[in-house]
């Protein structure tokens, strides 16, 4: 057995410290900011564990809160779960087992267990800020422009499948950045005060991250209306191969602000598509105008986009 005789150090006003020696460290294989489970004893002693569970374990030592629900809407239960992990808690437990489908929480963000009784959620320290989930929302929008365009070469209910599940981790994805933008705006109150910069690119951040779930959306009902209508006529499928290109190009301008004479190029390219758009659902027969009226939305919502984007060239 080792020991060492250190002195209590106080830190701050409210807290105190003790030195835990170089080599014990290394021993232990921790590092700073890893979590130590702490017992106060009835003898007054005081044991200190690495903590190197699981999240059961963390909730059966009492770490997370406790909540009932009766509720097994997926969409409502995740919304609120990313309201807990936005206040900053570690994990929670729901006294009661949930079925796996009802939780659409992406596996980056947090990890599951069941255990006989309860469902316990373990939150993982997640660094990322709005424009870093933003920057996965684009990427998986492309993806999912991919993937239509893929069908309407080769129509297959797989891809359909894959469409709806990115829609899904999507509409998550925007609460998320709701949630991250929160936060953000009240940490910098509460150190600096908020600035008027800072809340406009906050609402963008939550425009765009709406903008790119309803473009999921969108694509996601086309899929489901394309089986009645194949074989589509090759003018759509170029109209929509250089729809999915434009929306690259206003994807990389809004999150990476671009110069304004390219948002402004953008801009025509996009009114341009809208009259070839017009020009296609005019002379169309009608069971294909509901799927010509989605792709509009689309356009519509590329719009709105490339707008917040002028906003934050100009703000």
């Amino acid at each position: 057995m080792k020991s060492a005789i250190r002195k209590l150090v106080k830190i701050g006003k409210r807290s105190y410290a003790v030195v835990i020696p170089k080599k014990w460290v290394k021993l232990l294989e921790i590092k700073p900011s890893d979590p130590i489970y702490m017992v106060l004893g009835e003898d007054r002693s005081v044991v200190m564990t690495p903590l190197r569970v699981s999240g059961v374990e963390e909730a059966r030592l009492g770490m997370f809160p406790h909540l009932t629900i009766s509720s097994t809407n997926a969409r409502a239960l995740t919304k609120l779960i990313l309201a807990l992990y936005s206040a900053s808690l570690q994990g929670v437990v729901i006294d009661s087992v949930l079925p796996r489908e009802s939780l659409l929480l992406p596996t980056e963000l947090a990890s599951i267990e069941w255990t006989d009784v309860n469902t316990v959620i373990h939150f993982k320290d997640i660094r990322a800020g709005p424009k870093e989930v933003l920057e996965d929302m684009a990427r998986k929008v492309q993806e999912v422009f991919s993937l239509f365009t893929k069908g309407l070469e080769v129509p297959s209910p797989e891809l359909w499948g894959e469409i709806h599940k990115i829609e899904q981790e999507l509409d998550v994805s925007v609460h998320l950045v709701m949630r991250l933008t929160i936060r953000k705006i009240v940490v910098d109150v509460l150190k600096k005060g908020l600035d008027s910069e800072t809340l406009v690119e906050s609402l963008l951040n939550i425009l765009a991250a709406k903008v790119f779930e309803d473009l999921s959306d969108c694509i996601d009902r086309s899929a489901h209306r394309i089986e009645e209508l194949l074989p589509l006529s090759k003018d759509f499928a170029r109209l929509f191969a250089s729809i999915k290109d434009l929306s690259s190009e206003i994807f990389e301008c809004y999150l990476y602000k671009c110069p304004t004479d390219d948002a402004f190029e953008l801009l025509e390219r996009t009114t341009e598509l809208r009259k070839e758009l017009k020009g296609a659902m005019s002379i169309s027969t009608p069971p294909l105008l509901p799927l010509l009226a989605e792709v509009d939305t689309i356009v519509t919502l590329l719009e709105d986009l490339l707008e917040a984007a002028l906003v934050k060239i100009y703000k």
